[in-house]
């Protein structure tokens, strides 16, 4: 077939793949649809993977290691579980009692967690729960590579707190003194409902990506096969869930009390032995 530096411009800017197997066929007389659609397919599939290849390489040190759509080891999984687990009263005490939160800040500390984690479950969810609680550039918040950016967009120690929480897994000198920040601006009882509200997202990003891993990424070891058969439901409802939340309006407080209350006693449900 005709290289492609032979091809008119128009037509490569347009669709270079598809160009390229026009002049093909005509140069050769190929007359076959599903060979076309078929080389088609290849050479599209060939030009996507280059490109995806040229932005890896192009993505900077920081943000390969903040976007990093981390998955759990089994024993890691264990810790955070039991973590988590013992942490389910608190959880709750976050969207109802006398600790909870604003939607829009609890919503906000999920999101700053999620822009380390990056788990597409989660984006789906707290993204669209966060834009209906009134968060402005929530999709800014979820794209953030750093403590600054993300507080750029949510002035908060609960935020920074959070995004600190994610890059160290919940430990460290670092998250203990983010965490007294939170204490002193918001006091201990919401500063526990923002500890609490970051490993209930480190729980549930952690397991839509270790999902996916095994899914997608041909994970397939003792540990990933046991958590996709486990968790696979869970995270199929999250799914739908997400698509219906993309089409609903801002939303009051009361709301996001029940939605707070529901997910806690779903995601109890799974983490209870």
């Amino acid at each position: 077939g005709a290289p492609l530096a032979c091809l008119p411009k128009t037509m490569y800017k347009a669709d270079p793949a598809k160009a390229f197997l026009s002049s093909a066929s005509q140069s050769t007389g190929l007359r076959s649809a599903a060979t076309i659609h078929n080389k088609y397919q290849y050479v599209s599939s060939v030009m996507i993977m280059n490109t995806a290849q040229k932005r890896q390489m192009s993505s900077s040190p920081a943000q390969t290691e903040t976007k990093s759509g981390k998955i759990w080891t089994a024993a890691k999984c264990l810790d955070d579980h039991v973590e988590v687990f013992m942490s389910l009263p608190t959880i709750l005490g976050a969207y109802v009692g006398p600790n909870s939160l604003h939607p829009k800040l609890g919503e906000s500390i999920m999101v700053a967690v999620n822009s380390v984690n990056a788990c597409p479950y989660c984006t789906g969810l707290h993204g669209e729960l966060a834009r209906m609680a009134g968060v402005d550039k929530c999709a800014a918040l979820q794209a953030a590579t750093s403590v600054n950016e993300c507080t750029a967009v949510v002035d908060d120690p609960a935020i920074a707190f959070a995004r600190k929480f994610a890059e160290g897994e919940g430990k460290g000198p670092e998250v203990d003194a983010a965490f007294e920040a939170v204490v002193k601006a918001h006091g201990p009882g919401a500063a526990r409902s923002v500890k609490a509200l970051c490993w209930f997202l480190q729980w549930g990003s952690l397991g839509g990506n270790t999902l996916n891993a095994t899914l997608f990424n041909g994970q397939l070891g003792l540990f990933e096969i046991l958590f996709a058969v486990y968790y696979a439901p869970l995270f199929g409802v999250i799914a739908m869930m997400n698509a219906a939340l993309k089409r609903m309006p801002e939303m009051p407080d009361a709301f996001f009390k029940g939605i707070g209350v529901t997910l806690t006693f779903v995601g109890g449900s799974w983490l209870t032995p």
